[in-house]
């Protein structure tokens, strides 16, 4: 349930959108798409959190992570084949 806060807020967003002209309605169109859009990445990065089990794959969570410096020097890359 709504407080009554935002719904006045919401309330007057739309009254003054109401007499808007076409371009500004343009414009708070594109910022409406840019604030879906960071939602929308921010839930996918998120969605990510919990993946790893910490306590099963301590070992690649510090492979990945604090050991990365010394993997990457591991791994012979050779480039002159590509």
């Amino acid at each position: 349930m709504e407080s009554t806060t935002v719904k006045s807020l919401k309330e007057t967003v739309l009254e003054r959108i109401e007499s808007l002209s076409e371009v500004d309605l343009k414009v708070i169109d594109g910022m409406l798409n840019q604030l879906e859009n960071k939602t929308s990445k921010k839930d996918k990065i998120l969605s990510f959190a919990g993946l790893l089990d910490t306590q099963k794959d301590a070992g690649l969570i510090k492979e990945l992570t604090t050991d990365l410096t010394k993997t990457r020097l591991k791994e012979t890359r050779n480039f002159e084949s590509l």
